[in-house]
Protein backbone atom coordinates (compact mmCIF):
# COMPACT_ATOMS: atom_id res chain seq x y z
CA UNK A 1 0.00 0.00 0.00
CA UNK A 2 2.91 2.31 -0.21
CA UNK A 3 2.00 3.34 -3.74
CA UNK A 4 -1.26 4.14 -2.44
CA UNK A 5 -0.31 6.26 0.15
CA UNK A 6 1.65 8.24 -2.10
CA UNK A 7 -1.31 8.75 -3.92
CA UNK A 8 -3.08 10.04 -0.93
CA UNK A 9 -0.24 12.08 -0.15
CA UNK A 10 -0.52 13.98 -3.32
CA UNK A 11 -4.18 14.18 -4.25
CA UNK A 12 -4.53 15.70 -0.15
CA UNK A 13 -2.18 18.40 -1.21
CA UNK A 14 -4.16 19.44 -4.33
CA UNK A 15 -7.70 17.94 -4.16
CA UNK A 16 -9.87 21.18 -4.20
CA UNK A 17 -12.90 21.67 -2.28
CA UNK A 18 -15.00 20.57 -4.74
CA UNK A 19 -14.15 17.05 -6.14
CA UNK A 20 -15.50 17.66 -9.08
CA UNK A 21 -13.07 19.80 -10.39
CA UNK A 22 -10.28 17.56 -9.22
CA UNK A 23 -7.59 16.88 -11.73
CA UNK A 24 -7.96 14.80 -14.26
CA UNK A 25 -4.35 13.38 -13.40
CA UNK A 26 -5.08 13.08 -10.02
CA UNK A 27 -8.38 11.26 -10.20
CA UNK A 28 -6.65 8.86 -12.51
CA UNK A 29 -3.70 7.95 -9.94
CA UNK A 30 -6.60 8.36 -7.14
CA UNK A 31 -9.00 5.01 -9.51
CA UNK A 32 -5.57 3.24 -9.56
CA UNK A 33 -4.86 3.43 -6.04
CA UNK A 34 -8.57 1.51 -5.64
CA UNK A 35 -7.50 -1.05 -8.06
CA UNK A 36 -4.18 -1.52 -5.73
CA UNK A 37 -6.33 -1.45 -2.65
CA UNK A 38 -8.83 -3.99 -4.08
CA UNK A 39 -5.77 -6.31 -4.74
CA UNK A 40 -4.72 -5.84 -1.39
CA UNK A 41 -8.11 -6.47 0.40
CA UNK A 42 -8.94 -9.70 -1.51
CA UNK A 43 -5.06 -11.15 -0.60
CA UNK A 44 -5.59 -10.34 2.74
CA UNK A 45 -4.36 -12.78 5.02
CA UNK A 46 -5.49 -11.29 8.20
CA UNK A 47 -8.17 -8.99 9.50
CA UNK A 48 -5.31 -6.34 10.01
CA UNK A 49 -4.88 -6.31 6.64
CA UNK A 50 -8.10 -6.33 5.32
CA UNK A 51 -8.91 -3.08 7.83
CA UNK A 52 -6.27 -1.28 6.74
CA UNK A 53 -7.59 -1.91 2.99
CA UNK A 54 -10.80 -0.91 3.57
CA UNK A 55 -9.13 2.46 5.45
CA UNK A 56 -7.08 3.48 2.46
CA UNK A 57 -10.33 2.89 0.14
CA UNK A 58 -12.33 4.83 2.36
CA UNK A 59 -9.58 7.99 1.90
CA UNK A 60 -9.58 7.69 -1.30
CA UNK A 61 -13.25 7.35 -2.01
CA UNK A 62 -13.56 10.52 0.29
CA UNK A 63 -11.16 12.43 -2.27
CA UNK A 64 -13.08 11.62 -5.57
CA UNK A 65 -16.35 12.80 -3.68
CA UNK A 66 -17.70 9.43 -3.43
CA UNK A 67 -18.96 9.77 0.31
CA UNK A 68 -21.79 7.20 0.52
CA UNK A 69 -18.99 4.45 -0.97
CA UNK A 70 -16.43 5.74 1.27
CA UNK A 71 -19.08 5.45 4.13
CA UNK A 72 -19.41 2.08 3.92
CA UNK A 73 -16.00 0.96 3.69
CA UNK A 74 -15.37 2.74 7.02
CA UNK A 75 -18.11 0.78 8.27
CA UNK A 76 -17.04 -2.54 6.60
CA UNK A 77 -13.15 -1.49 8.44
CA UNK A 78 -15.08 -0.59 11.80
CA UNK A 79 -17.06 -3.84 11.72
CA UNK A 80 -14.64 -6.36 11.11
CA UNK A 81 -12.81 -5.21 15.06
CA UNK A 82 -15.55 -4.89 17.46
CA UNK A 83 -12.33 -5.21 20.31
CA UNK A 84 -11.51 -2.20 20.73
CA UNK A 85 -14.20 0.06 22.72
CA UNK A 86 -12.82 3.80 22.41
CA UNK A 87 -11.75 3.01 18.46
CA UNK A 88 -15.74 1.98 18.26
CA UNK A 89 -16.70 4.86 19.54
CA UNK A 90 -14.84 7.53 17.77
CA UNK A 91 -15.63 5.46 14.53
CA UNK A 92 -19.15 5.48 15.10
CA UNK A 93 -19.13 9.28 15.38
CA UNK A 94 -17.17 9.74 12.21
CA UNK A 95 -19.99 7.86 10.46
CA UNK A 96 -22.68 9.74 12.20
CA UNK A 97 -20.95 13.02 12.19
CA UNK A 98 -18.47 13.27 8.93
CA UNK A 99 -20.08 10.51 6.94
CA UNK A 100 -24.04 10.85 7.32
CA UNK A 101 -23.97 6.86 7.56
CA UNK A 102 -27.39 6.81 9.91
CA UNK A 103 -27.90 3.11 9.03
CA UNK A 104 -24.31 1.85 9.67
CA UNK A 105 -24.76 3.52 13.26
CA UNK A 106 -27.74 1.73 13.22
CA UNK A 107 -26.21 -1.67 12.49
CA UNK A 108 -23.24 -1.41 14.61
CA UNK A 109 -24.19 -0.02 17.50
CA UNK A 110 -26.26 -3.11 18.90
CA UNK A 111 -22.70 -4.88 17.81
CA UNK A 112 -21.09 -2.25 19.77
CA UNK A 113 -23.09 -2.78 22.77
CA UNK A 114 -23.18 -6.30 22.58
CA UNK A 115 -19.12 -6.66 22.82
CA UNK A 116 -18.71 -4.00 25.38
CA UNK A 117 -22.14 -3.57 27.46
CA UNK A 118 -20.78 -1.41 30.07
CA UNK A 119 -20.60 1.58 27.57
CA UNK A 120 -24.23 0.93 26.20
CA UNK A 121 -24.17 5.07 28.20
CA UNK A 122 -21.97 6.03 25.25
CA UNK A 123 -23.26 4.14 21.89
CA UNK A 124 -26.99 4.34 22.64
CA UNK A 125 -27.01 7.99 21.89
CA UNK A 126 -25.39 7.76 18.90
CA UNK A 127 -28.45 5.61 17.61
CA UNK A 128 -30.73 7.49 18.88
CA UNK A 129 -29.08 10.65 16.99
CA UNK A 130 -29.22 8.44 14.20
CA UNK A 131 -32.82 7.73 14.22
CA UNK A 132 -33.31 11.30 15.21
CA UNK A 133 -31.59 12.58 11.72
CA UNK A 134 -33.45 9.52 9.65
CA UNK A 135 -36.69 11.15 11.25
CA UNK A 136 -35.83 14.82 9.88
CA UNK A 137 -34.75 13.46 6.53
CA UNK A 138 -38.25 11.56 5.62
CA UNK A 139 -40.13 14.65 7.37
CA UNK A 140 -37.68 17.12 5.56
CA UNK A 141 -39.72 20.56 3.68
CA UNK A 142 -36.36 20.97 1.78
CA UNK A 143 -34.02 19.44 -0.61
CA UNK A 144 -30.21 19.41 0.69
CA UNK A 145 -30.03 22.00 -2.27
CA UNK A 146 -32.49 24.44 -0.74
CA UNK A 147 -31.40 23.72 2.72
CA UNK A 148 -27.39 25.65 1.16
CA UNK A 149 -29.96 28.49 -0.51
CA UNK A 150 -31.80 29.23 2.02
CA UNK A 151 -28.71 28.83 4.55
CA UNK A 152 -26.49 31.20 2.16
CA UNK A 153 -28.85 33.53 1.87
CA UNK A 154 -29.31 34.07 5.97
CA UNK A 155 -25.99 34.22 5.91
CA UNK A 156 -25.52 36.90 3.22
CA UNK A 157 -28.16 39.06 5.37
CA UNK A 158 -27.06 38.79 8.38
CA UNK A 159 -23.65 40.38 6.83
CA UNK A 160 -25.35 43.40 6.39
CA UNK A 161 -26.76 43.67 10.13
CA UNK A 162 -25.49 44.13 13.39
CA UNK A 163 -23.83 41.08 15.10
CA UNK A 164 -26.15 38.34 16.56
CA UNK A 165 -27.63 38.24 19.94
CA UNK A 166 -28.09 34.53 19.78
CA UNK A 167 -31.25 35.40 21.75
CA UNK A 168 -34.37 35.68 19.25
CA UNK A 169 -35.79 32.40 18.65
CA UNK A 170 -38.45 34.10 16.27
CA UNK A 171 -35.43 34.40 13.63
CA UNK A 172 -36.80 37.13 11.63
CA UNK A 173 -34.26 36.79 8.95
CA UNK A 174 -34.35 32.75 8.77
CA UNK A 175 -38.25 33.92 8.14
CA UNK A 176 -38.25 36.45 5.90
CA UNK A 177 -35.68 34.24 3.59
CA UNK A 178 -37.76 31.62 3.50
CA UNK A 179 -40.68 33.25 2.51
CA UNK A 180 -38.54 35.09 -0.41
CA UNK A 181 -38.01 31.74 -1.45
CA UNK A 182 -41.22 30.63 -1.74
CA UNK A 183 -40.87 28.26 1.18
CA UNK A 184 -43.61 27.59 3.88
CA UNK A 185 -42.11 29.82 6.86
CA UNK A 186 -44.06 27.98 9.50
CA UNK A 187 -43.18 24.67 8.73
CA UNK A 188 -39.38 25.50 7.66
CA UNK A 189 -38.81 27.35 11.12
CA UNK A 190 -40.06 24.01 13.27
CA UNK A 191 -38.07 21.84 10.99
CA UNK A 192 -34.92 24.17 11.35
CA UNK A 193 -35.53 24.32 15.17
CA UNK A 194 -35.54 20.71 14.98
CA UNK A 195 -32.36 20.20 13.38
CA UNK A 196 -30.73 22.31 15.97
CA UNK A 197 -31.22 25.90 14.92
CA UNK A 198 -33.72 26.91 17.11
CA UNK A 199 -32.35 29.96 18.94
CA UNK A 200 -31.54 32.61 16.76
CA UNK A 201 -30.85 34.04 12.83
CA UNK A 202 -26.77 32.76 13.02
CA UNK A 203 -27.52 29.52 14.33
CA UNK A 204 -29.86 28.98 10.95
CA UNK A 205 -27.06 30.39 8.88
CA UNK A 206 -24.73 27.53 9.91
CA UNK A 207 -26.89 24.69 10.85
CA UNK A 208 -26.25 21.14 9.29
CA UNK A 209 -29.14 18.84 7.19
CA UNK A 210 -29.43 15.34 8.65
CA UNK A 211 -26.54 13.76 6.32
CA UNK A 212 -24.24 16.90 6.52
CA UNK A 213 -21.12 16.68 7.72
CA UNK A 214 -21.03 18.49 11.31
CA UNK A 215 -17.27 20.28 12.39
Amino acid sequence: LVSVRAALAHAEGAAPTDPATLDPAIRAELEAALATIDAVRASGTSVFDVRRALAHRSAVLSLLGRRADAAAAYAEALGLDLENGEELLEGLRELLDSFGALEAVLTLVPKAIAAHPGRRWQFAPLADLARTRLALERTAPLSTTDLARLRDEVGKRLSTLPPCDHADDRRPVARAVARDLGFDEAVILVWLADLGACCCDCAVARVCGPREPRA
